[in-house]
């Protein structure tokens, strides 16, 4: 039963963009072993209160199986998320927002999936081809917040 404390927060996609996508141009990449291409994956999270809006960008950088482990790809995706009842599910004092931190773990986990797929769409004709972003939790990212959008992806 659910805790009649809880709020149903109410929210649609409101824009995803690829910010940044960049493959550099190593030779000797298609004979390397694309199973063990290392990934850094990050997110950070902004608010736009006065659209209603929860932001998410994820970083991804993917080395090269081989010293010293080179950075060979880069992509920041945005998405911004239109919440309904914004002000029923999160509380501004001060200049400080109060948020539901496993609500914003599940917007995470959406971005990510989402993430996936957009690099694996512009992959897929490269020498990148067959390199997969992998699973990870969502609440074991490195987070950066920033109430700006503009510096958010920095």
């Amino acid at each position: 039963m659910p805790d009649s404390n809880q709020i149903q927060i109410q929210f649609s996609i409101a824009d995803i963009q690829t910010l940044e996508f960049v493959i550099f141009n190593l030779p000797d990449i298609a004979s390397l072993d694309k199973t063990k291409f290392p990934f850094k994956i990050e997110a950070g999270f902004f608010f736009e209160v006065e659209n209603k809006i929860v932001g998410i960008d994820i970083i991804v950088d993917i080395s090269a199986d081989s010293a010293p482990n080179p950075i060979v790809c880069h992509m920041i995706t945005r998405f911004k998320f239109l919440i309904n009842n914004f002000n029923e599910a999160f509380t501004i004092k001060e200049g400080n927002i109060t948020y539901p931190s496993q609500f914003l773990i599940t917007l995470i986990s959406i971005s990510l999936s989402t993430t996936r797929g957009i690099l694996l769409s512009k992959t897929e004709s490269t020498n990148l081809r067959g390199i997969f972003m992998p699973i990870i939790d969502p609440s074991k990212l490195i987070m950066v917040t920033a109430t700006d959008p503009n510096k958010a992806a920095e």
